[in-house]
């Protein structure tokens, strides 16, 4: 994953003009489908710069996965086991989200909740019994997506495409974070919102 994350690096914008405001609906990647499946791209900003680098492997048929995603500033693992999910950032560990969205710090303590009910495909990010930030949902927003017309057994042409460019709309901005939160409130909201776009943002599926 290291190798993979490293080579997409080398085309992102510094992360440090952005920030975690910028992220925006655009994801951009491609997959390999096997009995592993993996894929890996860009998430994009508003102005559709590269700002996060990322490959996202699972096992067909199971609920866990792995995702490594990374900045110029800065690298988060992601381990997903069941409804639990485990991050590690910069190489040291920060903490989980557990099966109900509870997060939990580095020391098992509960500091907050991503807050599902909020509606209008949007979530409450809450830690340490604030509101630190809003999330609008990801969906599958891809520029290219599997021709479902496609046909194997003929050759791949103009009139039998195998991939077909997409229009996934202009980038909104996805995450509203609360003047006052803290370096700390920032740096959930930024693993948590993250986490959300890769594996709510692309569909193996698709």
């Amino acid at each position: 994953m290291n190798i993979k994350v490293n080579k997409l690096k080398e085309s992102l914008d510094a992360w440090n003009e952005y920030g975690i405001g910028s992220l925006s609906s655009t994801i951009n990647y491609y997959y390999v489908k096997s009995v592993t499946n993996k894929a890996s791209g860009h998430i994009l900003s508003n102005d559709n710069s590269p700002i996060v680098a990322f490959q996202r492997i699972e096992r067909v048929l199971s609920a866990n996965c792995r995702i490594l995603a990374a900045t110029t500033d800065f690298e988060i693992y992601y381990e997903k086991k069941g409804q639990a999910i485990m991050i590690h950032y910069n190489d040291q560990y920060l903490g989980q989200i557990m099966y109900q969205m509870e997060i939990m710090d580095s020391n098992n303590n509960y500091i907050g909740e991503v807050d599902l009910r909020r509606g209008a495909g949007e979530q409450s990010i809450v830690i340490n019994k604030k509101e630190v930030a809003i999330l609008r949902k990801a969906s599958d927003m891809s520029f290219f997506k599997k021709n479902p017309f496609y046909k194997d057994e003929r050759r791949v042409s103009d009139r039998n495409p195998m991939f077909i460019d997409v229009d996934p709309g202009a980038p909104h901005q996805r995450v509203l974070v609360s003047m006052d939160a803290t370096e700390e409130d920032i740096k959930w909201v930024t693993v948590i919102s993250i986490f959300e776009s890769i594996y709510s943002g692309l569909n193996f599926n698709g």
